[in-house]
């Protein structure tokens, strides 16, 4: 019965003194037992190094040894030694998750609560409950203690108030916490307590105890050590405290205030009950090199203002300080020293200790990065289980169940993509028979195709998914002479449509069980059967063991070393279904008998996993130790690496989250509330003064070498500096950061990783146009020699360009060009190879040649997904007005006779008919949701707004709609006959282009002249400004086209007689010659309009209806002749001067002048016919470079906010890049008057 401290600054080998002490008293009485205490996190190495020595002393022999008289444990081991067997531990264990969900429930009966009423149902109030309970109970404060603080703590101070509130629900919820655990459950402060109470009554006569390693302890903690120090014959503790630290008083000056109360703790306790104490034992065997011994004495004096000039060090690697660019150097400059160090024979992994203030910076980089360097090392950070597939799986369960009728192409693929349910599929056997089959490989081939029909036709609804339909996932094309049945059967046999239909029923038929099952549900019981039976059924056990089979197959061959993962990680599927199970059964034994609710429980089920580590173990004795710089470490290594030491990470930043806070703490130590051997955990303030003490272990940890490193940038670009406490060091001995500028020695690992700094001293040699460093030129021969294919492949790269066909010589006119063979396969079309579309196409392949050959040629085409574009409402726009008109020439009328009344009439009937059509269509999209019904209406009421416009704009004028949406170029289904290239050619011949389209409204205009015009009208949707800016510009290059080509379909002979036949038929003035009028936008889709546009009309300028026909204007190319015959037939107002058209936003000024506003032009017919010859020879010129076989990388480039690549769906692909070598065609901005006479000399050369 004798306490005894074992005292010493960090310089002292503590550990030695620990096992000599230990040495003395087995040779005095060996029968005796003997226990050595340490923390959990250093009981293995502990154990390790204790068995080796008393082996050194005991034994000659070499190789096994055991101890049956000497135990290593933590004080949780300690326990299950001695009560494993007693009763008051049998009961069910609880996780902190267990205890969360047991407080939940004490929570949702206590109707009492007052400060808690309103968080108790808040997401994660229950674990922090949890949490601050287990917190008292270590602090040996029971319900009855706080209702002694809440009678006795002031009740007129604010600051009291608030406490006593709060305290007096705890003492509810803690009271009741207390009697629900009784003997069923066992939680951690309970074993501690069980095992005091077993000690009491236990003989330790003959046991001693060695507790190290701990210099702060819980209230339960420092109770069972003094019932040790009572019942066991000898307890010896070891304290980093020096003796001016034990002498110095408390404050802020004395570096060792934590060990210091600790031992005064005992030591007063130890007078007060009259125990012997041991003299005071000061080891005097020194751990530590005499730099970092003057290190360390330094660091005891710098916390005062009185700290003196320390000795210079006598050796500059003893401490050094590293600044790296960002933590991936960082972590690879550590790696490499300890490689190199290694390889050298100068130390052993086991003697490297790598620390960091928050090895959670560095959790992602260590595995990868020491893998390459091939160093075997343990990762003191246990990785939590939250993203393990199990998780994702039960997390998409649980929200498809929330909605049973809606299956979401999200939540859906979520669950499946985890792999945890593999249904039986067709798979080809050896003798190449379909047999039904679990194959991974082939399910994630059918997954694929199944996602893609599900992202195309966008079924999400359970009803979908049990309906018998057979879904066609891979169509057949329809060959010659074949039925529509047979095509059917046809698409039937496909395997993959067989697949994806297997897959769906069985889908369908695994959620409808669990959604069946779950309706019967009442109690938390009821459903914890539900899930596990679903489990089971869904085979999720079976699929887990396949896959940790799979892994330790790896594993043993080999093939996972590489990513870092060992033989316990193989176990992860093993742990995680066992958690689950666990994590089940207390939420029976807590919640089992309360109402169900999803919700809860998946909330329970995220924070149990979250809270939940995966299983660490070291796996080799020689290793490199990687751990975060708060915890106690054993003392034996040589070399420490502290990782992270910038000013944001040390000294750390402490946060109280608890539920009583800092201030409240505060209050409670101030004065007698609590009894001398009950204390809450330190808080964030007394962490903080604790710093620069924990600092002082952390820098001592290895004997000989201290490197402290730190990243100058963060993650996200954050500028750091060097840590505080480190440049107070580096002023202290005059040290300077060290130079890392060679590389070759900062950075020299494994040929791999060499391979990584040969690559970037080539590229900047390659880029100065200069030689390799000779050191450099001997280590690139040496990765010729040993690894030559990956060597050549990277070094290949400095000379890379983004290039296409990159063995391919350009010919003459610098193109690089696609031979004929593939051009003709490209573009075949039955026997010839020939081209059809629209002009568009052509405008994309002046744009970029070769996203035309992607998306033309290659015909790549973006996945698609059911999801409103774009096109989809233009499409439905286009459909609603053509019908409009269409019912209109049915009744042989026109626009302009119909009353308001009649308007309506013609436009319900439109949307009825289009609604019907378009419904009979796959793939209709408006009524997959409520939001696409609203979009549908709001359509058609804007196709009313425009038709309204148009209506409106004619009452006046003499302009009919002659065609919408006239197609041109599709033989005899075309209402107008196309073009074909080149001249002369017929359709379809070889190497033809033929153009194919159609043109969204044609109206007819007729003067008081009784002459004809053409007005073609292009619908669209986006910003039509932005389309005819730099018009010329672009038809001269080749990026207008359209508009201009429409005005060719028109002038064609063949189509001038058909319109001048429909003219007849709708009963309007025959015309002898259908000239050419405008060829014009009109936005369907005009923005809002803004506060500035409503000041005209507050000031009487304009009208209402004004602002609504300024909304439709009509925007392009307009014909200007002198007696401007056109325009003032367009629009009647222009009659006067000074006019304003706001249709076609055209103004007649004073000075007679017509004058186009915004970005249409005003053209005299010799210049549209010039614009038209040149769109010809561009198309011409398409044609011949398309069968040229050109495919340059090359997007045009017009401005900085324009070019060939805006909205391009192929960049993955193409992967433009400027640094390797790609370049844009730049088309230069130039006046009118210079385009004019560019656009001559391109008619002229022809």
């Amino acid at each position: 019965m004798a306490l005894g401290f074992i005292l010493g600054g960090a310089e002292i080998d503590h550990e030695q003194a620990i096992l000599e002490q230990l040495l003395a008293w087995q040779k005095q009485a060996p029968s005796e037992n003997y226990f050595v205490i340490v923390p959990d996190h250093i009981k293995f190495e502990t154990e390790v190094k204790v068995l080796e020595f008393l082996r050194q002393h005991y034994s000659s022999a070499k190789g096994l040894y055991a101890q049956t008289k000497t135990q290593v444990f933590s004080f949780s081991r300690l326990a299950w030694y001695f009560i494993k067997d007693q009763q008051s531990v049998q009961g069910r264990h609880l996780s902190q998750m267990g205890l969360t969900m047991l407080v939940q429930s004490i929570l949702s009966r206590l109707d009492s609560l007052h400060v808690f009423a309103a968080e108790k149902n808040q997401v994660g109030f229950a674990q922090k409950l949890a949490q601050q309970l287990l917190e008292l109970k270590q602090g040996g404060i029971s319900p009855d203690d706080l209702d002694n603080l809440v009678a006795n703590l002031p009740k007129d101070q604010a600051k009291s108030m608030d406490l006593r509130a709060k305290l007096t629900d705890m003492a509810q919820v803690y009271r009741q916490f207390e009697l629900e655990l009784g003997d069923k459950y066992v939680e951690s402060s309970k074993v501690l307590q069980s095992l005091n109470d077993y000690l009491l009554e236990a003989d330790l006569s003959q046991t001693s105890f060695l507790i190290s390693g701990f210099d702060q302890l819980s209230a339960l903690e420092l109770q069972l050590l003094k019932t040790l120090v009572k019942r066991a014959k000898e307890v010896r503790i070891s304290l980093v405290l020096t003796k001016q630290g034990l002498e110095q008083a408390s404050g802020d000056d004395n570096l060792f205030n934590r060990p210091k109360r600790l031992f005064t703790a005992l030591t007063n306790w130890a007078d007060k009950n009259h125990l012997p104490l041991a003299e005071l034992s000061w080891p005097t065997v020194k751990r530590l090199s005499p730099d970092l011994e003057r290190l360390g004495k330094y660091w005891q004096t710098s916390v005062s203002l009185k700290a003196n000039k320390p000795a210079p060090l006598s050796s500059k690697e003893s401490v050094s300080v590293v600044a790296l660019a960002n933590r991936i150097e960082e972590v690879r400059y550590v790696a490499s020293q300890i490689r190199q160090e290694v390889a050298k024979g100068e130390r052993r992994y086991r003697d490297y200790m790598v620390l960091a203030p928050d090895l959670a910076d560095y959790e992602n980089l260590i595995a990868p990065i020491f893998n390459q360097y091939q160093l075997p090392f343990y990762l003191d950070l246990s990785k939590g289980m939250g993203n393990h597939p199990l998780v994702e799986f039960l997390n998409a369960l649980f929200t498809l169940a929330k909605h049973p009728n809606l299956y979401s192409y999200h939540d859906l693929m979520r669950l499946l993509k985890t792999e945890l349910f593999i249904p039986q599929l067709y798979v080809s056997d050896a003798n190449g028979q379909l047999v039904l089959k679990q194959d991974l490989a082939t399910f994630r081939d059918e997954l694929d195709w199944l996602e893609n029909y599900l992202l195309r036709t966008g079924i999400s609804s359970r009803k979908r998914f049990e309906a018998d339909d057979f879904w066609l996932v891979e169509r057949l094309p329809l060959k010659p002479n074949q039925s529509q049945a047979e095509h059917e059967a046809a698409q039937r046999k496909l395997l993959h449509n067989q697949n994806a239909n297997l897959l769906k029923t069985q889908v369908a038929k695994l959620l409808a069980s669990f959604s069946r099952a779950l309706a019967k549900v009442k109690t938390n019981r009821d459903f914890a059967r539900v899930l596990y039976q679903f489990l089971i059924k869904a085979g999720v056990d079976q699929s887990l063991a396949t896959s940790q089979a799979r892994a330790q197959k790896r594993f043993e061959e080999g093939k996972l070393n590489l990513v870092g993962i060992n033989a316990q990680d193989a176990t992860r599927p093993e742990q995680v279904w066992n958690t689950l199970c666990a994590l089940l059964d207390e939420y029976v034994l807590a919640l089992g008998d309360q109402d169900f609710s999803l919700s809860n429980f998946s909330e329970i089920l995220n924070a149990g996993f979250k809270a939940a580590k995966y299983k660490q173990v070291p796996t080799t004795l020689d290793q490199v130790t990687v751990s975060k710089a708060n915890l106690s470490q054993r003392r034996d290594r040589r070399v420490l690496f502290f990782l992270g030491a910038s000013d944001q990470a040390l000294p750390a930043r402490f946060e109280n989250n608890s539920l009583i806070s800092e201030e409240e703490r505060q209050l409670l130590a101030s004065g007698d509330w609590l009894a001398r051997d009950q204390f809450l955990a330190p808080g964030a303030e007394m962490a903080m003064a604790d710093e620069p003490y924990q600092a002082y272990l952390s820098f001592l940890t290895a004997k000989d070498r201290l490197v402290f490193t730190y990243p100058q940038n963060d993650a996200d670009g954050q500028l750091l500096a060097c840590s505080p406490y480190v440049k107070r060091i580096m002023a202290a001995f005059g040290l300077k950061e060290t130079d890392v500028r060679d590389r070759l020695a900062a950075f020299l690992g494994t040929p791999r990783t060499l391979l990584t700094d040969l690559l970037t001293q080539s590229r900047a040699a390659f880029q100065n146009q200069a030689d390799l460093d000779s050191q450099w030129q001997a280590i690139l021969a040496y990765e010729l020699a040993v690894n030559q294919t990956l060597t050549l492949k990277l070094l290949n790269s400095l000379d890379y360009h983004n290039e296409i066909l990159p063995n391919t010589k350009p010919s003459a006119d610098g193109h690089k060009r696609l031979i004929k063979e593939l051009l003709k396969e490209l573009y075949r079309r039955g026997k010839n190879a020939a081209l059809f579309g629209s002009v568009s196409r052509l405008e994309s392949f002046y744009a970029n040649p070769y996203e035309f050959f992607l998306k033309y040629g290659l015909q790549l085409e973006k996945r698609k997904e059911f999801m409103l574009s774009p096109a989809d409402t233009g499409t439905y726009f286009h459909n609603l007005l053509d019908e409009f008109m269409r019912l209109i020439h049915a009744d042989k009328t026109y626009l302009k006779r119909l009353t308001s009344r009649e308007f309506d009439h013609y436009m319900k009937r439109a949307v009825t008919n289009v609604q019907q059509q378009a419904k009979e269509q796959e793939g209709y999209l408006f009524d997959a949701s409520a939001r696409l019904d609203f979009l549908r209406q709001q359509l058609e009421s804007r196709a009313y707004q425009v038709g309204q416009a148009i209506w409106k704009q004619r009452q006046d004028q003499a302009i009919y709609t002659l065609e919408t949406e006239a197609t041109f170029g599709f033989q005899a289904n075309a209402q107008l006959d196309g073009l074909v290239f080149p001249a002369g050619k017929g359709f379809a011949q070889d190497e033809t282009l033929n153009l194919q389209g159609r043109i969204d409204r044609l109206d007819l205009v007729i003067s008081e002249l009784n002459r004809h015009y053409l007005s073609v009208v292009d619908y669209k949707s986006g910003n039509t400004d932005l389309k005819l800016k730099d018009f010329l510009t672009k038809a001269l290059n080749g990026l207008s086209l359209q508009l201009l080509t429409y005005l060719a379909v028109l002038q064609k002979d063949s189509n001038q007689a058909k319109l001048k036949q429909l003219l007849l038929e709708m009963d309007l003035p025959p015309a002898e010659q259908l000239e050419v009028g405008a060829t014009t936008y009109l936005n369907l889709f005009s923005g809002r309009l803004a506060f500035k546009d409503y000041q005209p009309l507050l000031e009487k300028k304009k009208t209402f209806e004004d602002l609504f026909m300024q909304q439709y204007q009509y925007k392009g190319l307009f014909r200007l002749e002198e007696d401007a015959d056109f325009l003032l037939a367009l629009d009647q107002k222009l009659k006067a001067k000074p006019a304003k058209s706001l249709p076609y936003n055209i103004s007649h000024q004073s000075s007679d002048k017509f004058k186009a506003n915004g970005s249409s032009q005003l053209l005299t017919l010799e210049q549209l016919e010039q614009l038209v010859q040149l769109n010809l020879q561009k198309i011409e010129q398409a044609r011949q470079e398309i069968f040229g076989g050109i495919i340059d990388l090359k997007p045009y480039k017009l401005d900085s906010q324009t070019d060939g690549l805006l909205y391009s769906d192929y960049l993955p692909i193409m992967l433009f890049d400027p640094m390797v070598g790609n370049e844009y065609r730049k088309i230069k901005t130039i006046s009118t008057e210079e385009v004019w006479a560019q656009i001559k000399h391109e008619l002229q050369k022809g």
